[in-house]
């Protein structure tokens, strides 16, 4: 009976985090397609319930548009009908366009006072002066003047716009569906270890330092560390690396990704908001949300384009008026000029390649944070990459021992790694790890310790001065290295990191450290030499040691010697010589060298996305990343042009078109509704083209790349 009970309440649980998790997708997405239409109803939060309302407009303005057509004179012989109608046909056809134009026009009608309050105009702006201003004459027709009402022209030209602007949402909606999935990955309940036994919790009730148990098959709840067992990780659907990865005891994990194998107790680190899932969604949202300059200009020319319009709407109208074709063939060739002219095309044609761009690159694992981010990379003419685990593994060996003092090799290693016992550093951990393999773990503690950054050590032991570090260092502390200078360049030849060892301002050794270079590392800077990008390295290696490293990975630029605090101001001189600079780095080491490039670029291992200083953050540690990332971001760019061309294109020959250039050719003249579809037609032709992109996606390997002209032959890691 007990297990029915708790069973009855999980099952409550699961329907309140369901319930849950529904009220934050449609929280999700405020896209900027809504500001560029400024169809922002202050109830709707979601693509979703936007399409809804827009289709039930549609619906509407359809319905009444054929209620008219068929009780017209013409359209109720055609059906052979002979219906009396409750009032005279003009007036029911004024009742029934009144309930569609003020429903279905209410959304432009808004939208053009939006964009009226902010001293501009747009698409929204022409459909609302246009679908009114037939409604009014039709008014005027019917109740004082003597005319032919157009409510038809009115209902069916806003019926046509509806339906376009519901298709348009409908695609952006589908477009931006993989924001909102990243919320959908986290588990809806968790095990919280309580007790003997785990509980069943919603995963939403977690709380930072609660132990969690995972299972096989489970997925992690939220970002914690393992504190016991491990687990085979599957990372794809967060990072996108396809590639399991086994983690173990203070290992760091994210939440949405799934143990395949072995079971596992972690502890919360970072919940709800705060978690990697909702940081990347967060982050996607403000990317859609942003405007790049190509963005602003073409605002700017739909702003200058309405008043064109409405002044060559003008001409077109007095100049067949004086023609003698007539009130109604001028007054419609007017409106047919406004709506064909309507720069839906160009309004969307930046923000839909940019969104799909911003959203592909997501799903292969790179977050874009910003719209303008897409057009400055893709013109990037220089990439510097830091050095130390960007192109090397991070994980270094001491692959070289050279020992000239009066101690034995252990013992004056034992004296190097006690001082960098305490060291977070990569190096640090080499020289122990190497001093524990040769003299056991019984490495001392110093028992003084002053850590120089970048440079190395100073500290005593056992009433021995001992300095690890850099030649730099040993200079600063004039310690003389003549004796092992030879050697010491010897090693760097060889792309060594030399570190020198001095005890009682002696020196007793050099070390020499390697850290391999990653496998892929010299195939991806090929391949950015394809794409025409010169590859620069930023280390803080002596200047041998560098050029080695260069000369191995066909690297074409080194700063060598450049500690972190300098590598902003390195940056700065480098973009003096009028390069477009991107700087791939980590966080602990360049923010502000990130923060000074044209394009900050960091590498993450998906646990910590916090990089306020970078413009785009990889998720995985991958230097095929950033060629992916320059790859999509020319195509993106290369859509927008393509469309701006288009919307230009179509503006200029729609116009005269419009304005009956092609009547006394052919003798008919184009109508608004004829108008309507066309500009309806041209902005989906824009979505289309920009959607296009999300085809150029390949799989390499069972891995979603964004280019599929140039990895053909290459194997990712």
């Amino acid at each position: 009976m007990s297990e029915t009970v708790q069973e009855s309440r999980v099952r409550a649980k699961l329907e309140t985090q369901k319930a849950f998790l529904e009220k934050e997708e449609k929280r999700a997405v405020l896209s900027n397609l809504q500001t560029v239409h400024e169809l922002r109803p202050a109830r709707i939060s979601d693509m979703s319930g936007m399409a809804r309302l827009l289709r039930n407009a549609f619906v509407i303005t359809l319905a009444a548009t054929i209620g008219i057509i068929v009780t017209t004179e013409s359209g109720l012989l055609k059906l052979g009908l002979h219906v009396k109608l409750p009032f005279e046909g003009s007036v029911f056809h004024f009742i029934v366009a009144s309930f569609a134009v003020i429903y279905g026009g209410s959304f432009f009608l808004t939208a053009a006072w939006r964009a009226l309050r902010r001293r501009t105009a747009n698409a929204a702006t022409l459909i609302a002066m246009v679908v009114f201003t037939i409604y009014i004459y039709s008014i005027g027709t019917t109740f004082f003047i003597k005319g032919q009402d157009l409510f038809i022209m009115a209902t069916s030209v806003l019926a046509i716009v509806l339906l376009g602007y519901w298709l348009e949402t409908m695609i952006w909606g589908r477009l931006t569906d993989p924001i909102k999935s990243f919320a959908r990955k986290i588990p809806l309940m968790a095990n919280l270890m309580a007790g003997r036994s785990p509980t069943v919790i919603p995963a939403r009730s977690i709380k930072t330092g609660n132990l969690l148990l995972v299972r096989p098959g489970e997925k992690v709840p939220v970002d914690g560390v393992i504190t016991s067992g491990s687990g085979l990780i599957d990372q794809s659907e967060i990072t996108g690396d396809i590639h399991p990865v086994i983690k173990g005891k203070g290992q760091a994990v994210i939440g949405g990704t799934r143990n395949l194998e072995g079971t596992f107790v972690m502890k919360a680190i970072k919940v709800a908001d705060n978690s990697t899932a909702a940081k990347i969604t967060g982050m996607l949202e403000g990317a859609l949300r942003s405007s790049t300059e190509s963005q602003r200009m073409v605002d700017r020319i739909a702003s200058y384009l309405v008043p064109i319009v409405v002044i060559v709407s003008a001409i077109a109208f007095i100049t067949w008026y004086i023609n003698a074709q007539g009130l109604v063939f001028a007054f419609v060739a007017a409106i047919a000029i406004a709506i064909a002219a309507s720069p839906n095309a160009i309004s969307l044609s930046v923000p839909v390649p940019i969104a799909t761009g911003v959203v592909t690159a997501a799903t292969q694992g790179l977050l874009i944070k910003t719209a303008d981010a897409v057009g400055v990379a893709s013109e990037i003419d220089t990439i510097i990459f830091d050095k130390v685990s960007c192109l090397t593994v991070g994980d270094p060996e001491v692959t070289d021992i050279i020992h000239v003092g009066k101690l034995t090799e252990p013992g004056f290693l034992r004296l190097a790694a006690s001082l960098m016992k305490n060291s977070d550093q990569p190096m640090g951990r080499a020289i122990v790890n190497a001093a524990e393999r040769l003299v056991g773990k019984g490495i001392p503690n110093p028992e003084k310790y002053h850590e120089v950054p970048n440079e190395g050590t100073i500290g005593e032991l056992e009433t021995r001065t001992i300095i690890v570090g850099t030649g730099r260092l040993m200079n600063a502390c004039n310690i003389d290295i003549e004796r092992v200078r030879d050697r010491a360049e010897a090693l760097a030849k060889q792309g060594r990191v030399v570190i020198y060892v001095a005890v009682d301002n002696l020196i007793e050794g050099v070390l020499g450290i390697e850290d391999r270079f990653r496998s892929d590392a010299k195939d991806a800077i090929k391949k950015l030499h394809d794409l025409q990008i010169e590859v620069a390295m930023i280390c803080a290696d002596e200047l041998a040691t560098a050029k080695a490293i260069a000369a191995k990975l066909d690297i074409d630029k080194i700063y060598a010697e450049v500690v972190p605090k300098d590598r902003a101001e390195k940056i700065k001189e480098v973009k003096g010589e009028g390069l477009n600079v991107a700087v791939v780095g980590r966080r602990t080491h360049d923010d502000s060298a990130l923060e000074q490039a044209d394009l900050g670029i960091a590498v993450t291992d998906g646990t910590d996305i916090d990089i306020d200083s970078s413009d785009v953050v990889l998720l995985r540690n991958n230097p095929f990343d950033v060629i992916n990332l320059i790859t999509l971001s020319r195509m993106v760019m290369g859509k927008v042009k393509q469309n701006i061309i288009w919307g230009v294109m179509y503006n200029i020959l729609a116009i005269p078109i419009a304005a009956g250039i092609l009547t006394p050719i052919f003798g008919f003249q184009f109508r608004p509704e004829y108008a309507a579809f066309l500009m309806s037609a041209s902005t989906l032709a824009v979505m289309a083209n920009s959607l296009s992109l999300k085809k150029r996606a390949v799989k390499i390997n069972n891995r979603p790349l964004a280019i599929a002209y140039q990895h053909q032959n290459v194997k990712t890691t």
